[in-house]
């Protein structure tokens, strides 16, 4: 679906209700040839209002993280695409996490960035996102890189990311792979890649190097 083939970019705005969310719709509808259609609850209509009005972009509010829900910052871009695949979709963090910034744009999104970016940012990613293009705010893209140095020819996978911080938070390979849905020994393939990338051996070292990537506080 082109926005240009329509003129107005058709915009609907879903997350958790707040005021935020409404300033983030205020701010697009603000705008000449943005139409805000929608500002929804994510999770009580979120899915079915993105179904039924069938916007150019959907700006999703993703919410902070979960630990032990290894793949909640994805959940909220991935109902949004299952209701609407032709549509853009922009995703909003909460703070430039670049773990959490990998995994929208793995599971779909089009465009990534902050609450706390410029509103010249949110408007190019809508833009973007009804392009079908990909856009990543300058904060989002900072964090990604500094993530890519620190990580260097050892770069670490969503899932090892994951894997490392349950390890930090004191999980058994078995309850990690409860968590992931996942087998034990594929969990412990998993952990003893990460010894490997990141030339550790002990539990302790592993411990270490998530809070040196910053995926435990």
């Amino acid at each position: 679906m082109s926005a240009h083939e329509h003129g107005e970019i058709k915009v609907v705005v879903t997350g958790h209700m707040n005021l935020q969310l409404d300033g983030l719709a205020a701010l697009l509808d603000a705008r000449p040839g943005l139409d805000v259609e929608a500002v929804v609850d994510l999770e009580q209509d979120g899915p079915r209002s993105v179904r039924l009005k069938r916007p150019h972009v959907v700006l999703v509010e993703v919410p902070r993280a979960d630990p032990l829900a290894v793949d909640a910052p994805s959940a909220s871009v991935r109902a949004v695409r299952d209701a609407h695949p032709d549509g853009g979709v922009v995703a909003v963090l909460q703070r430039p996490d670049p773990f959490a910034a990998r995994d929208v744009l793995h599971n779909g999104a089009h465009a990534c960035l902050t609450k706390t970016d410029r509103t010249r940012h949110l408007i190019d990613a809508v833009y973007n996102a009804a392009r079908g293009e990909q856009y990543v705010s300058p904060a989002v893209s900072i964090a990604l890189a500094d993530v890519s140095v620190q990580n260097g020819n050892g770069d670490l996978s969503l899932r090892e990311n994951e894997v490392l911080r349950m390890i930090a938070m004191g999980f058994t390979n078995q309850e990690i792979a409860d968590q992931m849905h996942l087998s034990v020994r594929t969990i412990e393939a998993h952990r003893s890649r990460l010894q490997a990338k990141l030339g550790v051996t002990r539990r302790a070292e592993l411990v270490h190097a998530a809070h040196e990537h910053g995926l435990v506080g």
